[in-house]
This record gives C-alpha cells, sequence and structure tokens, in this order.
C-alpha cells in the first residue's frame, strides 16, 4: 500500500468517526453526554493527543538526527581538506600535482558518496 493510499484510509477512517460521533451526540441519552461522562471523554482525548504529539516528535527527530550527523561530517572533512589545501600552497609551484591530487580525490569521494542519477 502506498502513501497516498495510507493517507486516504485514515481520512476515510478519521471523517467516519467524526460522522458516527455527531450521530452519537443525538442519539444518545442526556446524561451520558454531559459532566462526568464528557469530562471523561475529554481526558481520553487529550491523552490520545499528547500520544501522537510525542510520536510525531520522536518522527522527525529520527529523520533530523542523521541529517545533522551526516552535515557536521561533511562540514569537518571540507574543513580539513581546506586546511590541507592551503599547507600545500605554501610549498609553491612544486606541490601543484599533490594539490591536483587532493581536489580529485576529493571529487571521487563525492561522485561516491552522491552519485548523480
Amino acid at each position: 500500500m502506498d502513501s497516498l493510499m495510507l493517507a486516504l484510509c485514515v481520512a476515510a477512517v478519521t471523517f467516519g468517526g467524526t460522522l458516527v460521533g455527531f450521530t452519537f451526540k443525538y442519539v444518545l441519552p442526556e446524561k451520558l453526554t454531559t459532566g462526568a461522562p464528557r469530562d471523561a471523554v475529554a481526558s481520553v482525548v487529550g491523552l490520545l493527543t499528547l500520544l501522537c504529539a510525542l510520536v510525531l516528535g520522536l518522527l522527525i527527530w529520527t529523520a533530523y538526527a542523521p541529517y545533522s550527523t551526516q552535515n557536521a561530517t561533511i562540514q569537518n572533512y571540507a574543513l580539513r581538506v581546506l586546511i590541507e589545501d592551503m599547507a600545500l600552497a605554501d610549498y609553491g609551484p612544486e606541490a601543484q600535482p599533490a594539490r591536483d591530487g587532493l581536489r580529485d580525490g576529493l571529487q571521487n569521494t563525492l561522485n561516491h558518496a552522491y552519485p548523480v542519477a
């Protein structure tokens, strides 16, 4: 089942539950829709809302953590390559083959890590 079908199923179940709730509001006796029973339902809805917020937060964090780690690793790697290139530049034209090798190695690493489709 693809994500669009899953989203449509969730929307349909939610809409159906809303319709059932509206129907129960008018079908059930007055004593079941006011006072303590209503407060109990409100407490359960609050608990479910809290659980949904926690699950959504964890879902977002599991997507953000690898991105953050990769971003920090790439920045660290780029800084080290830049420092090495600047150190090789201090040696003048004799170090140009080493600088070219560093550039080619960096290009190969990027092509390997992020292949072009």
